[in-house]
């Protein structure tokens, strides 16, 4: 189901808006649509990643637990080339 909104914008972005879509060869509606689409799926990953960010902070206050960059920096290294490498652990007695 698709529901009517109304917004208002300024004669600039009024002007981009409709010269975008004439040289895309589409409506204003579809060029609305579609940015606002691309937007909020960039939004929602970024909150995603936050959301994931904040819970592995909390995860690292509790255990203490990490791994030094140096060991997910080789063991990256290593699968970009190809070569098979054993997963870094976390170690509690390693501090950020």
């Amino acid at each position: 189901m698709s529901t009517v909104r109304g917004i208002r914008i300024d004669a600039d972005l009024q002007e981009r808006l409709r010269k975008v879509a004439d040289r895309m060869n589409r409506t204003e509606q579809w060029v609305i649509r579609t940015a606002m689409d691309q937007y909020l799926d960039t939004v929602e990953q970024d909150l995603d990643t936050l959301a994931e960010i904040e819970e592995r902070w909390q995860e690292y206050l509790i255990t203490q637990e990490s791994v030094p960059n140096e060991e997910v920096m080789e063991w990256l290294l290593k699968g970009s080339q190809g070569i098979p490498a054993e997963k870094p652990k976390p170690s509690g007695s390693k501090k950020l």
